[in-house]
């Protein structure tokens, strides 16, 4: 029995947590590839398809990405002043109101891309307060020889939301429609709420001086002063990363409508894939043995997710697309557990409500740029060409990991030599 497996059997508050946000986020992700699919092929203002619904799916991901990056600091604030049991749950149940919202207008035929775009804006501001506060809140749910494990289940709980929230959706939607998936995700939100609210919040396990720090990390700083320049490289490749790694999920709709000429459920399907990936990614990541050298972890593992990307130009069937989606996913999964647990165990407890809100805008602020800057692009490029550029970024992205990486091990070693005389 793996260590994961086995912390969601005995410990009983982080099992009722986990599920809820898998639950949640599930029905989220059914609901938003439905709305994805919903602009392409039924919005009344982008009716012709074309350039209207490319700029119409850009722009509802754009602001999908803005409450993290315009926020970030009043979320801060609301993750210090708060429990975060109580924004989790505040948060789902307002989720829950939110998509009644969507499925009474979907009912009554006045749903437009205006309701549309806004209504989605205070779903992802709800969004951008839960995704700090449950990576803050790991501490409060597990002894800290639980990290690693918690830190696995949690990279995993997007993942596997979205794998089963993609297929599901898409599935759903194609028998049952747009309406009933909304009303399903609304369902979701209040069932996730009940869960999270029955769940205990202990004080953080992790002492403030972080005297563990030592143990097993070889790169990692033995006192406080020096973490916040140990996270800088890594949190500038994880953004990095991000602007070419959430195109995959605008131009994906479009490559399965044009390309491949599919469904739904083909999207749904294949979106799955990058998902299922990233859950045995997250899972399997103990058994990596980083020994502190993170970013030249990253660094090869960010090239060959790009490397793989790059070769659906050459080969842009389902198969392929299947099986390249799912080797990146096992990529982002590794990567994801191995730098957030660091984090988990360098930042100080003083700060680390201001710091995974801030590690959240810094991810998501690559979002809506990101999406922005390939709307733009697949006016000009194929989604098979732009899939190709995708893969390119993020092979830079590993060279940049690589070179950084040798970089500050040449300047240890001259300041070692610098003490030393």
């Amino acid at each position: 029995m793996s260590r994961t497996s086995n912390l969601l059997i005995r410990n009983r508050d982080f099992r009722l947590v986990w599920c809820s946000q898998v639950l949640s986020q599930a029905g989220s992700r059914a609901f938003f590839i439905n709305l994805l699919w919903w602009i392409i092929s039924s919005a009344p203002e982008v009716r012709g398809g074309g350039s209207a619904s490319t700029w119409a799916s850009g722009i509802l991901l754009t602001i999908l990405g803005l409450p993290s990056v315009l926020l970030v600091r009043w979320i801060g604030r609301v993750l210090e002043r708060y429990s975060s049991q109580k924004i989790m749950v505040f948060c789902e149940v307002a989720g829950a109101l939110l998509s009644l919202v969507v499925f009474g207008l979907s009912v009554s035929g006045n749903l437009t891309l205006g309701w549309v775009y806004g209504l989605s804006g205070l779903i992802a501001l709800c969004q951008a307060l839960v995704d700090p506060a449950l990576v803050k809140v790991v501490p409060e749910l597990v002894e800290e020889a639980d990290i690693e494990a918690a830190v696995g289940l949690e990279s995993s709980t997007q993942a596997l939301a979205y794998f089963s929230g993609a297929a599901i959706g898409a599935i759903a939607s194609g028998i049952l429609g747009f309406s009933v998936t909304t009303a399903i995700n609304a369902l979701s939100y209040g069932v996730s709420a009940f869960m999270t609210s029955r769940a205990r919040f202990r004080p953080s396990s992790i002492a403030a001086n972080h005297e563990s720090t030592e143990r097993g990390l070889s790169n990692v700083p033995s006192s406080q002063d020096g973490w916040a320049n140990q996270v800088g490289p890594l949190l500038k490749a994880f953004g990095a990363a991000n602007v070419f790694m959430f195109p995959i999920f605008l131009v994906l709709p479009l490559f399965v409508k044009d390309s491949l000429q599919g469904s739904v459920i083909v999207l749904g399907l294949l979106e799955s894939c990058f998902w299922f990936g990233l859950v045995a990614g997250a899972n399997q990541a103990w058994r990596l043995d980083a020994e502190g050298r993170f970013l030249k972890m990253s660094a090869i593992l960010f090239f060959l997710f790009g490397s793989l990307i790059c070769s659906i130009a050459l080969n842009p069937s389902v198969v392929w697309v299947a099986v390249v989606l799912v080797c990146g996913g096992i990529s982002a999964g590794l990567v994801n557990v191995k730098v957030i647990t660091y984090f988990q165990i360098v930042v100080p407890e003083s700060a680390r409500a201001k710091f995974f809100a801030q590690l959240q805008a810094y991810v998501a602020g690559a979002q809506p740029l990101s999406y922005l800057l390939f709307t733009g692009i697949l006016l000009v490029l194929s989604p098979v060409h732009s899939f190709a550029l995708i893969g390119f970024g993020l092979a830079m992205v590993g060279a940049f990991c690589w070179w950084y990486e040798k970089r500050m091990i040449k300047f240890n070693a001259a300041k070692l030599l610098e003490i030393g005389n």
